[in-house]
């Protein structure tokens, strides 16, 4: 785990990752599903949904989502992303979690100065997905939440929906 320290000397940031591999989806196919704004895999994966969006799905985009099952109904379960990077043809898009300063409460999770990346390469005739976050934790190292499964469960989601 590699580790760099937060803005605001608020403790170490811990770098995350999953890498998943796809012999039969296309990595033009995955990119389509991947880099699709309203993200439909997310409610797809189960871990939660996109409530609303703001922006044309380039940089700058923002997003309300709702984590669990209740997300959507439950304002304290609610955050912001917002795409901070774009690139179609390198096939990869960066997102930051917003600050939390638009609604009280912030992050319903255990973390600040989240960060991710999403590349998708082109294997043979298949595609590699790697997806990557870093942040800090606000918690017990126990208490902390599976990033990289959570990342494998969206990677998981949204190669069904490639297959499709």
């Amino acid at each position: 785990t590699e580790h760099t320290m937060a803005e605001g000397g608020q403790g170490a940031l811990e770098a995350t990752k999953t890498v998943k591999e796809f012999e039969a989806i296309t990595a033009s196919r995955m990119w389509e599903v991947l880099s699709n704004w309203e993200a439909p895999y997310i409610a797809a994966s189960g871990i939660g949904s996109v409530l609303s969006t703001t922006g044309d799905g380039g940089v700058g985009s923002k997003r309300v989502l709702g984590a669990g099952p209740t997300g959507a109904a439950d304002p304290k379960m609610q955050y912001k992303e917002e795409l901070t990077k774009l690139d179609a043809d390198a096939m990869t898009f960066s997102y930051a979690f917003c600050d939390g300063t638009e609604k009280p409460g912030g992050c319903p999770f255990p973390i600040f100065g989240f960060r991710g990346q999403v590349t998708v390469e082109k294997q043979g005739d298949g595609c590699r997905v790697t997806w990557t976050g870093e942040c800090g934790f606000s918690c017990e190292p126990k208490d902390r939440p599976d990033l990289p499964g959570l990342y494998a469960a969206l990677i998981a989601a949204a190669a069904t929906m490639a297959s499709a």
